[in-house]
C-alpha cells in the first residue's frame, strides 16, 4: 500500500522537510515534492513518484540542488495530457525580493526526462494551478514585501508592492503574461500570502489568500482567466498558518486548514480540518478531523480519478520533521500515515544543542551583576516623565552596582544622561534603526550598558523578526505582524571578561505587547537565533518579555532543552521578594504583592552558567518617585569557559 512504501524513505540529508505539492495522475500515481531545509539560504527540491498501490521504495526522480541559491514551493500539476508541471522558485538568501519562478515539464511515463527550465516570472509558488477548459494555465503566487527579504538584499526593493497575483500562459506554458496585484482593502504589512485558485459553479476563478494579520482568509474572483480581479472580501476564518483550497469532484471545493472552522485561533498550529464546499465557499460541511497532532503545517491535497483524495501535510517538533499522508474516501478519513522522514533530523538537533547541553567545570571567580530594568519611555503609558524620574533611575545604577544592565524602553538622551551621571563607567549598544510610522520608536532602543573597564564587546547585533510566508525569519516583531501593536527589538552581543580571560553571549529582548500570536512566534525564532549566535558560548537572555510565567511563550523558553529560568534557580528563600510581580505600574507596593507572575525574565544556559543570586527591588522609589513602572531586577551569576 502507498502508506507502506512511503513511509520507508529517509531523507537523511535534511535537518528539516515540508511538503511542496502534490499530485495524482490518470493511472494512480502520487507526485510528491519535499522541500529539504526549508527557509534557509540552502534549501533544495526533490521529486518522488510512487504507485498508489504497490509496495517498494522509490528514489528521487528530480533533485534541485542549485548553487547559491534556495528552492521555495514546488506546486505540482497534471496537465491531462500525460505530463506532470512542476512550479518552483528560485531566490538568493532566504529571498531576495526577486526570486524567479520556473516551469518544468515530465512525461508521466518517462519520470527521468524532464523539459528545461522556463522562466515564468517573479515571486513565491506556494499552491498548483488551474488549467482552464481551453488549456489556460493559470498559476496563483505572492509577491513578498521588504519585510520578508533577506537583509542582505531589502535595500534594493523598497519599492516591491506585497500582495498575491497570477501568471497566466496560452501555449501551454511556453509563455507567460503577468495579471492584475489583487486590490488588498485591509492591507497591512505583507499584504495576502499563500494564494490558492478554484473554480466556482459559475464558471469563474476563485483566488482565495491568506491574511498576514486579520485572522481570516479572502477571496476574489475573475471572469478573465486571471488576469483582472475584484475587490476581496473575506472567506474564512484561518489562523496565520498556509492552508490549501482545491476542486474535487469538479467544482467542489475542499479547504484545509489548522483548526475548526468557526473558532479562531490566530497563530495556531495545531490539527488539521478538511470542509467541503459546493457553493463556492458560501457554506460549508464535512467537519473532517484528519490529524489531532499539534505542529502541523502546510497542507495539500489532490485527487485521484478514483475519487480518493490524498492530503499531505508536515509536522515539526523539537528538532523530528516528517510529511504525512492521508486519504479521503467517500468524504470520510480511510488511512493516515507517515510518507516521509527527515531521518537524520533528531541526531542533527542534538548535534547542534550538544555545545549547550555539555555541563562545565571550569567558571569564572569573579561573578558579573547582571540588571535587568525597562525604565519607560516618556510618551510611553502612564505616569512620571523622565524629567521627574531620571534621578530616581540613576539612582538605581549607583544602588545595585551593576557590571550589566539589559535596559528597554531606553531613548539616546536617557542613556547619555545615566553615563555622565555615573562617571562615564559604562559604554552600551542598541539597536538604532529607525522604523517607518511608529511614533514611538526612533533612535535607541534596548541598549546594553556594560563597564568599559572590564568587559570588551567583541560584536554584537540585532535579531530580527521579519515574515517569510508564516514564519519570522530571523528579524525584528513589528507592529503589523501577527497583531503586534509596536516595534519591538531583540539586541545581542558577545562580551569578552578581561577579568576572568573568558566570553558570553548576552541577548536583551523586549517582547511584542498584547500579541499572543507574536510573542509565541517570537519565543521559537528567538531560540533558533541564539543557537546559531551562541556557538556553544555561556547564554544569559533578559529583558522584558511582556508575557508572564503562565503563557505559551514561556513555556517554549522554560520547555527548552538547554535554557532554564535564573528565579528557578534558587530556592524561594533565596529570591528576593519573587512574590511580587515586577511590573508595578506605578502602583503601592501592597497592590502587586503576591501577585508572582513576572513580565520581566532572565534565562541561563545552565550547562555553563550558575546563578548566585536573585532580587527584585521592590523599593525603587527616590523622593517618593517610583523610577519606572517596572521594578529592576537584579541577577548575579558565574559562567564557564566554551
Amino acid at each position: 500500500m502507498i502508506f507502506s512504501l512511503l513511509a520507508s524513505i529517509i531523507i537523511s540529508s535534511a535537518a528539516t522537510i515540508t511538503v511542496g505539492g502534490i499530485e495524482v495522475t490518470e493511472n494512480n500515481q502520487i507526485w510528491t515534492s519535499v522541500i529539504s531545509d526549508p527557509g534557509t539560504s540552502s534549501a533544495s527540491l526533490q521529486i518522488y513518484k510512487s504507485e498508489a498501490f504497490t509496495d517498494g521504495v522509490q528514489s528521487p526522480i528530480l533533485t534541485l540542488v542549485p548553487d547559491d541559491r534556495a528552492v521555495i514551493g514546488g506546486s505540482l500539476k497534471y496537465d491531462g495530457k500525460g505530463n506532470v508541471l512542476l512550479f518552483y522558485t528560485l531566490t538568493k538568501g532566504v529571498y531576495d525580493g526577486e526570486g524567479e519562478i520556473y516551469m518544468r515539464r515530465c512525461p508521466v511515463n518517462d519520470p527521468t526526462h524532464w523539459s528545461e527550465p522556463v522562466l515564468v516570472g517573479t515571486g513565491c509558488v506556494h499552491s498548483a494551478p488551474v488549467i482552464m477548459n481551453n488549456g489556460t494555465i493559470v498559476l496563483p503566487v505572492s509577491i513578498w514585501g521588504p519585510y520578508c527579504i533577506d537583509p542582505a538584499y531589502v535595500n534594493d526593493v523598497r519599492d516591491v508592492k506585497p500582495g498575491a497575483m497570477t501568471y497566466i500562459s496560452v501555449d501551454n506554458g511556453k509563455s507567460w503574461t503577468a495579471g492584475e496585484v489583487v486590490n488588498v482593502p485591509e492591507r497591512r504589512f505583507a499584504a495576502y500570502n499563500n494564494p490558492s485558485l478554484v473554480q466556482t459553479p459559475e464558471g469563474k476563478l476563485r483566488m482565495v489568500c491568506r491574511s498576514c494579520d486579520t485572522g481570516f482568509s479572502y477571496s476574489c474572483d475573475s471572469s478573465d482567466e486571471g488576469h483582472t480581479w475584484s475587490i476581496p472580501v473575506r472567506f474564512v476564518q484561518t489562523p496565520n498558518r498556509n492552508f490549501s483550497a482545491v476542486n474535487v469532484d469538479g467544482d467542489r471545493i475542499l479547504y484545509l486548514k489548522n483548526f475548526k472552522l468557526d473558532m479562531i485561533q490566530y497563530y495556531t498550529c495545531k490539527e488539521l480540518y478538511g470542509y467541503f464546499s459546493d457553493d463556492g465557499g458560501t457554506s460549508w460541511y464535512g467537519d473532517l478531523k484528519i490529524t489531532e497532532d499539534d505542529y502541523v503545517y502546510d497542507p495539500v491535497a489532490a485527487q485521484a480519478k478514483s475519487g480518493n483524495i490524498y492530503v499531505a501535510w508536515s509536522w515539526q517538533y523539537k528538532g523530528k520533521s516528517q510529511i504525512k499522508l492521508a486519504e479521503i474516501s467517500g468524504g470520510r478519513l480511510t488511512r493516515t500515515g507517515v510518507a516521509f522522514d527527515a531521518g537524520a533530523a533528531e541526531e542533527a538537533y542534538k548535534a547542534r544543542i550538544a555545545p549547550m547541553v555539555t555541563p562545565k567545570t571550569d567558571f569564572s571567580k569573579k561573578s558579573v551583576r547582571l540588571g535587568c530594568y525597562n525604565i519607560q519611555r516618556q510618551g510611553a503609558g502612564s505616569g512620571p516623565s523622565w524629567k521627574n524620574r531620571k534621578d530616581a533611575v540613576i539612582a538605581e545604577f549607583f544602588e545595585h552596582k551593576w557590571d550589566i544592565v539589559a535596559t528597554q524602553e531606553a531613548k539616546p538622551e536617557y542613556i547619555d544622561q545615566i553615563i555622565e551621571a555615573t562617571g562615564d563607567v559604562y559604554a552600551y549598544f542598541a539597536d538604532t534603526r529607525e522604523f517607518m510610522g511608529d511614533k514611538y520608536r526612533s533612535g535607541s532602543e534596548n541598549p546594553v550598558l556594560y563597564r568599559k573597564s572590564r568587559f570588551e564587546l567583541k560584536e554584537y547585533g540585532v535579531i530580527e523578526y521579519a515574515i517569510n510566508q508564516d514564519h519570522f525569519v530571523g528579524a525584528r516583531s513589528n507592529k503589523e505582524s501577527y497583531g503586534a501593536e509596536y516595534h519591538k527589538s531583540t539586541v545581542w552581543g558577545r562580551f569578552y571578561d578581561k577579568s576572568s580571560d573568558m566570553e558570553f553571549l548576552l541577548v536583551n529582548v523586549h517582547g511584542p505587547v498584547r500579541s499572543v500570536p507574536a510573542q509565541d512566534a517570537e519565543a521559537q525564532i528567538m531560540l533558533d537565533s541564539i543557537l546559531v549566535l551562541a556557538k556553544g558560548s555561556p547564554v544569559i537572555l533578559a529583558g522584558d518579555f511582556n508575557s508572564t510565567e503562565t503563557s505559551q511563550a514561556y513555556k517554549y523558553l522554560s520547555d527548552c532543552d538547554w535554557l532554564d529560568d535564573s528565579m528557578l534557580a534558587l530556592p524561594e528563600s533565596k529570591r528576593k521578594n519573587w512574590e511580587y510581580n515586577s511590573f508595578c505600574g506605578y502602583k503601592p507596593v501592597e497592590e502587586f504583592y503576591k501577585q508572582s507572575s513576572h513580565l520581566d525574565h532572565v534565562f541561563y544556559t545552565p550547562a555553563s552558567v550558575e546563578i548566585k543570586s536573585w532580587w527584585l527591588d521592590i523599593h525603587a522609589v527616590h523622593d517618593g518617585k517610583y523610577a519606572s513602572d517596572h521594578l529592576p531586577l537584579t541577577v548575579e551569576f558565574y559562567y564557564a569557559n566554551r
